[in-house]
């Protein structure tokens, strides 16, 4: 199963590791190690910070030769349910189920743009 990684990550490795050409990924690789975290760019230093300076290179090797999983964030969970719930009419996209979402998303700090979804309405 892949791991999954918060967005920034997902960015930073496609950022760094965008060339499918094993001597370009080694080489990549061999920048997170031993140069200069002032020689990189930020999504190197990201990706250094994260995986090499905390010893989760393997973490790292697992995700380039496997894959993985962009993490939903909170918000987008709370619009997925809103989304799946009006749109399989198991609920009625009506002021109630509505306030009842930003109660629950207030409830959980979840900040959530209710202008976007008002574009969205089915």
């Amino acid at each position: 199963m892949a791991q999954k990684v918060s967005k920034k990550i997902a960015n930073a490795i496609e950022y760094v590791f965008r060339s499918a050409d094993s001597r370009t990924i080694g080489a990549n690789i061999y920048s997170l190690v031993f140069v200069n975290q002032n020689q990189l760019s930020e999504q190197a230093m990201l990706l250094k910070e994260h995986y090499i300076n905390s010893g989760e290179i393997l973490s790292l090797l697992d995700i380039i030769a496997n894959g993985y999983e962009i993490e939903e964030t909170p918000e987008e969970k709370v619009l997925g349910w809103y989304e799946r719930a009006t749109y399989l009419k198991t609920v009625d996209p009506c002021l109630a189920y509505r306030l009842g979402m930003k109660d629950f998303a207030r409830t959980y700090n979840i900040v959530v743009n209710w202008d976007e979804i008002d574009q969205k309405k089915v």
